[in-house]
């Protein structure tokens, strides 16, 4: 039987394959036919993000409801920070460009 619920390790490998998307599109150049490939890859992987993210929140809404969470315990899920994907534009060995 199938689970499809996320763990941490799974929230963490989409993070991984995004920041490694990242880099490489800013070590890129900006014609190269690639880059247009990885972009797309990175936009999806970003809403899927987005709705994992999404849903855990309402999740957690619904166990808060239901008496299963207290607000508290809401409060520090809500509050952990998250790991954000580098938007920053990278040069040849990963410096900043402007």
């Amino acid at each position: 039987m199938s689970d499809n619920k996320t763990t941490p390790r799974d929230r963490d490998l989409l993070i991984a394959r995004m920041n490694d998307l990242a880099r490489q599109i800013g070590e890129m150049e900006p014609d190269d036919p690639l880059r247009a490939v990885r972009l797309q890859e990175l936009y999806t992987l970003t809403e899927l993000s987005k709705s994992l993210k999404t849903e855990r929140n309402k999740n957690i809404e619904k166990a808060e409801k239901n008496g299963e969470l207290t607000a508290t315990a809401n409060e520090q899920l809500r509050s952990k920070p998250a790991k954000e994907v580098s938007t920053h534009r990278r040069g040849a060995g990963g410096r900043p460009v402007s």
